[in-house]
This record gives structure tokens, sequence and C-alpha cells, in this order.
């Protein structure tokens, strides 16, 4: 059963009968890509050890692939609330795509602010800790 050929269409019928528990069919279209791509055939020949075990490798990636996107796309969620100021509780502008470091948290008027309510803050939990 495991012979050596140079058909893709033989091949693509051997993959389908010795892998019984990939996840689908392998077609004549994926070897030819495949063999296009470098990924099979590379001594002029199918070979049954090595090319059966690349594409049986190949079909449990895209399962996993289909499996995590299905998840990511349940993880997101689909209504993201704007992100508010701290001190005046307007929305603050959406974050940029590329930009690196956390997310504001004060608005351009309240940024002024925000050393003199922290230190307004820390006075009065002082004075609660010494009473």
């Amino acid at each position: 059963m495991r012979e050596i050929t140079k058909n893709p269409k033989k091949f693509a019928r051997q993959c389908n009968l010795l892998i019984a528990e990939a996840p689908r069919r392998v077609t004549v279209e994926d070897v030819v890509k495949l063999t296009d791509l470098g990924l099979i055939k590379r001594h002029d020949y199918y070979s049954p050890t090595q090319d059966l075990e690349t594409i049986r490798v190949i079909l449990q990636f895209e399962q996993w692939r289909e499996k995590t996107m299905v998840s990511e796309n349940l993880a997101e969620p689909q209504n993201q609330v704007p992100m508010l100021c701290k001190m005046c509780a307007e929305p603050l502008p959406p974050r940029s795509e590329g930009k690196k470091g956390r997310p504001r948290k004060y608005c351009d008027n309240c940024e002024s602010k925000r050393s003199s309510e922290r230190n307004r803050k820390w006075r009065a939990k002082s004075r609660i800790s010494f009473a």
C-alpha cells in the first residue's frame, strides 16, 4: 500500500487511505500546491514516509488554527466600553493601535490637576492612619 509514486492523484488517494484520523480529506489540488511550495516531493517522487508525515502535521496545524480562531473570536468583547477619565468621568479618546505603554486614565484637562488630587488623597489617608 505504501508505494513510491510520481502521480499527485495517486498520492492524494494514498494519503486519504493511510491517514484515517485526518480532520479532512486531502485533494489533488492540496498535493499539487504543497509540491509547488516545496513541502513534499523533494526527491522527484512522493515518499510515503516523509511526505505522508508532512501532510498529517499540516492537517493537524490547520485544525488547531481553526480552533484558535474560533476561540479568539468568542473571547473578543463585542461592545467595548470607552475608557473614562478618573476625575471628571468624561470619555477618553480611543487609544492608537501602534502606541506602546499604559492606556491613559486622565483627560487633557484633568492631567494637570492630577498631582494635587493625589497629594490631597494621600494627606487625607495619612490623617486617618495617625488618628
